[in-house]
């Protein structure tokens, strides 16, 4: 069986002698979480322990992306999960 790209992640991790417990209980923000690449950031601090907060606007990434195999979101979509792009905030229009 192939190991997921987070199982890979992890494990070198732990070859390298990362404190993995570092990350238990710390909040962290993704930009862009709904992404290929960020869905699999998320994946990872949320099995480290860490309390996950995404921002995406959707435009390439998709909520489909953060679900697990059972089908459940890896975090609580109505307050981990903000719908908008930073670039509007920066400007003024997100509210």
């Amino acid at each position: 069986m192939k190991n997921s790209l987070v199982d890979i992640i992890l494990a070198r991790m732990v070859n390298e002698s990362i404190k993995l417990d570092w990350y238990r209980g710390k909040s962290c923000l993704i930009t862009g979480g709904a992404g290929f690449i960020g869905s699999w950031l998320v994946e990872a601090l949320v099995r480290l322990g860490a309390e996950v907060y995404v921002v995406d606007n959707l435009w390439r990434g998709s909520l489909d992306n953060l679900k697990k195999k059972d089908g459940s979101y890896g975090i609580p979509l109505e307050d981990h999960f903000i719908l908008g792009d930073l670039r509007e905030y920066r400007e003024g229009r997100v509210k």
